[in-house]
């Protein structure tokens, strides 16, 4: 399995106290609830009627179920490292990563995570647009920030997309014949398909029209209006509630292109 796909499912099925690395019998924690979960999926468990929480003996009976039919190394009904990885690839067996919000994630220490793709002579506005989102608790990828000297960019940017909830792709008239942003948005594209979840919405500066294949996705109009209204939108996009600014920006200042 992608190490990079992995660290994004792993926690879901992981004790809320981080030197509780183990899951066993008599243990109490959201993540029983989502091994249990998937292991409905699978057809190994069923759903536990008085604590869902609950490491219980059917929840360990399950859990072995799992490990000997995947020939696992350590067949104890615990959860583990190595059984997390079972878990991660009977998740993906079940649906893809489109099934991941039907898990709990009340428990998982982990910030919605976005990656920009845009073209440089969009950095201004794409600026504005990182800042409030990080003022309102989203983590963004950028190639400026996040990517590593040396590393093979095509790599990178898959690497980036994996790790990310969504890909907003800054549309203009600069972008929509650049070489990296088509394939930033090519490789969004191949992972929806591989794990049937959507990821790319569409943030649009200019009159620039968008593909016809991609008439159907979320396209967030920022040609004329205020950052704060473009950012409430994109925040709504990714299921996110607005919070409070805390840098020095003009929330009325357009961040959309003019047409001359």
């Amino acid at each position: 399995m992608d190490s990079v796909l992995f660290e994004r499912i792993e926690p879901y099925f992981k004790h809320l106290d981080p030197d509780h690395d183990v899951l066993k019998i008599g243990d109490r924690s959201v993540a029983c609830k989502n091994v249990r979960r998937v292991l409905t999926w699978a057809g190994l468990a069923r759903h536990s009627g008085d604590d869902p929480l609950l490491f219980d003996p059917p929840l360990f009976q399950a859990v072995k179920y799992l490990q000997e039919a995947s020939a696992h190394r350590n067949i104890d009904g615990q959860v583990g490292p190595g059984t997390r990885v079972l878990l991660a690839k009977r998740l993906l067996e079940a649906g893809g990563l489109s099934r991941l919000p039907e898990l709990d994630g009340s428990e998982v220490r982990r910030l919605p995570t976005v990656f920009i793709s845009y073209a440089w002579l969009d950095t201004d506005p794409v600026e504005k647009l990182e800042q409030w989102l990080r003022d309102n608790n989203v983590e963004v990828i950028r190639d400026s920030r996040s990517f590593v000297g040396g590393q093979d960019i095509k790599e990178a940017i898959r690497t980036s997309v994996l790790r990310a909830d969504r890909v907003l792709a800054i549309w203009s008239r600069n972008s929509s014949q650049r070489e990296w942003p088509i394939f930033e948005q090519y490789v969004s594209e191949e992972i929806e398909r591989q794990f049937g979840t959507r990821i790319l919405i569409y943030v649009r500066l200019d009159d620039t029209p968008l593909k016809m294949t991609d008439s159907h996705r979320i396209a967030v109009d920022a040609r004329t209006r205020p950052l704060k209204d473009v950012g409430r939108d994109v925040l709504r996009a990714l299921g996110i509630e607005v919070g409070h600014s805390r840098v020095h920006y003009d929330p009325d200042e357009p961040i959309g292109l003019s047409s001359t």
